[in-house]
């Protein structure tokens, strides 16, 4: 069965309940980490196994061992940037998040601490709320300390439109985001502003193994070229987890499908090879680093975890 969260907190946990109340045996879900954040505990307490496509937040899958997820964690994500960035000779930077998102405000202290242990400097930390769409105060403020990059960790939309507005007031150092930036921001900053800037992803086209190919000849069997957001690929291979561990199992017991899920090893996925930690987590799940180039997104390099 579907149950929409309504991309609010308090619609997911009331969704999750739901899902509890229907005898379901698992889950997959939610996509954004504030929403999986609401729903984790009712599913942990219900005892039932749940499996976060794109959740990155790193303390979702510590909620219990019921919590599992098929993207890399913030942890990773803010590391891979803070050093990214480095490596560029991008000594300052700025952090500016979304306080009102769980996501955001996690992934800019994991960027902010790792930049700051590997000899950054953080010249400034702020944000803004919610749905804002005036940036001005914000840039004012910004732009004296002149830093060479600006790690935004936040949706397509606000990260987009505060790049245009940082762009149209003079403001261009080098822009850094993360997963939640997906191509889809050069509709809101437009392709000038986003020159030269960087934003790590789960997932690219080129991804090598077979069921990646698997996965582009079917969306395309069915889509056409429509273009893939990450979301995608990452809810493909969620499901695809459920499916091999229900196979592996033969049950319909959340208990057993659970543990079966935690004994998850070498699954070849659209978005890389998935082998569970203790936590829940994929262990040494790859990134990868886009750039904008020439008014297109670019495939720059790709990482995996220590």
């Amino acid at each position: 069965t579907y149950h929409d969260s309504c991309s609010t907190a308090l619609n997911a946990r009331l969704a999750a309940e739901a899902v509890v109340a229907s005898g379901a045996v698992s889950v997959i879900g939610d996509i954004w980490s504030t929403h999986s954040m609401a729903i984790a505990p009712v599913m942990q307490q219900a005892g039932i196994p749940m499996i976060s496509p794109a959740s990155t937040v790193s303390a979702l899958t510590r909620i219990g061992p019921y919590i599992f997820r098929a993207c890399y964690t913030d942890a990773f994500q803010g590391a891979l940037m803070s050093g990214f960035a480095l490596s560029l000779g991008l000594r300052s930077a700025a952090v500016v998040h979304n306080y009102s998102e769980t996501y955001s405000n996690n992934l800019a202290d994991d960027f902010a601490r790792s930049f700051a242990q590997t000899g950054g400097e953080i010249v400034m930390q702020g944000g803004y709320k919610g749905n804002a769409v005036d940036f001005r105060e914000l840039i004012h403020s910004l732009a004296p300390l002149a830093p060479k990059a600006v790690f935004i960790p936040g949706y397509a939309r606000d990260a987009g439109l505060l790049i245009k507005q940082a762009n149209g007031m003079g403001l261009r150092p080098v822009f850094l985001g993360g997963d939640a930036w997906t191509t889809s921001i050069v509709d809101y900053a437009g392709g000038e502003a986003l020159e030269g800037s960087f934003f790590s992803t789960h997932w690219h086209p080129g991804t090598p193994g077979a069921r990646n190919r698997q996965f582009l000849k079917k969306f395309n069997e069915m889509f056409g070229d429509s273009p893939i957001m990450t979301v995608v690929p990452l809810t493909y291979d969620a499901v695809w987890l459920l499916a091999d561990a229900l196979r592996r199992c033969n049950c319909d017991d959340p208990a057993l499908i659970r543990e079966t899920l935690s004994r998850t090893r070498d699954l070849q996925g659209a978005t890389g090879t998935i082998t569970f930690d203790a936590n829940g987590d994929p262990m040494q799940k790859e990134a990868s680093i886009l750039t904008f180039s020439g008014g297109a997104w670019r495939y720059y390099r790709s990482f995996r975890p220590e």
